[in-house]
């Protein structure tokens, strides 16, 4: 099974290697000193490593000790096995579980399916990809209704605009 994205390596911080990541949940006590992660990225071959050091946003993984080897994890997703994953609370869902999913907004519109989640500065967007990709932000509460035998995830929000920086947007509705 493919492991689960947390977080992703935002830039080097220091002279020693240490890393800045943007963490989808940064309540999450997951990414933990000790804790072994898949490590990939755009530019880099996949492999498993352990956090040698977490301290909130930063980390430090072994075999990584400068500058240099943190900025080439740059745009790196760091990831861990599902099973390593807390059940979720009832009515909570994982991003994982959701991908694949039929998006159908507040005016029964189909509009695609989830493909995952995209960081843009400092907000996180839901990804759509239907006949128009579409980005919703991730951090507003405009998840109406979810069924996973259904694998369908209903909106509270029409999107019939061109806002957002993936083409269309939510509307009031």
């Amino acid at each position: 099974m493919k492991p689960v994205v947390l977080a992703v390596v935002t830039r080097a911080h220091g002279l020693k290697g240490e890393v800045a990541v943007h963490r989808f949940n940064p309540a999450s006590a997951i990414l933990a000193t000790g804790e072994l992660v898949w490590l990939e990225g755009r530019q880099l071959t996949g492999r498993w490593v352990r956090v040698s050091a977490s301290r909130g946003d930063r980390l430090t993984f072994e075999g990584v000790s400068d500058r240099t080897q943190a900025e080439a994890l740059r745009g790196a997703e760091l990831s861990v096995e599902r099973a390593s994953l807390p059940v979720a609370d009832p009515g909570e869902f994982y991003l994982h579980d959701l991908v694949g999913c039929e998006v159908i907004d507040a005016a029964g519109r189909h509009l695609g399916s989830l493909t995952g989640l995209q960081v843009a500065g400092t907000r996180e967007y839901f990804v759509i990809k239907g006949t128009d990709d579409v980005w919703l932000p991730a951090d507003a509460p405009i998840v109406a209704a979810v069924d996973l035998e259904a694998a369908t995830l209903h909106l509270n929000v029409e999107v019939d605009s061109e806002d957002g920086p993936g083409g269309k947007g939510p509307t009031k509705g």
